[in-house]
């Protein structure tokens, strides 16, 4: 995610790269919240011909929540299971609830 200064006020690009195909999908949006990450990664999906196996993220709040070192799709998906009411970031359950996994990149 990238945060650019226009005349007309802040824009915050959120990009992928393929790194086989180098396939660039890009939003810009003018606010950004937690949940549109999630988003992002529903319209990527939505978008590519091909099923995306693993997603590499920054260690950033928008993917993942502060102090997290690794992925909570293994807490989740256990909730999920005995249908235990949990809280999950919004990109973490996209990740677990759609065809990806998910790599923090340190």
């Amino acid at each position: 995610m990238a945060e650019v200064r226009t005349a007309q006020g802040k824009l915050y690009f959120l990009v992928v790269i393929d790194r086989i195909s180098k396939f660039v999908f890009v939003e810009m949006h003018e606010k950004v919240a937690r949940s549109t990450a999630a988003d992002f990664l529903r319209h990527l999906v939505a978008a590519v011909p091909y099923k995306i196996y693993t997603v590499l993220t920054d260690n950033g709040t928008h993917f993942t929540s502060p102090g997290y070192t690794a992925s909570a799709a293994p807490l989740i998906k256990a909730a999920i299971e005995v249908r235990e009411r949990f809280g999950a970031h919004a990109f973490e359950y996209a990740c677990l609830t759609g065809p990806t996994r998910r790599s923090l990149f340190f």
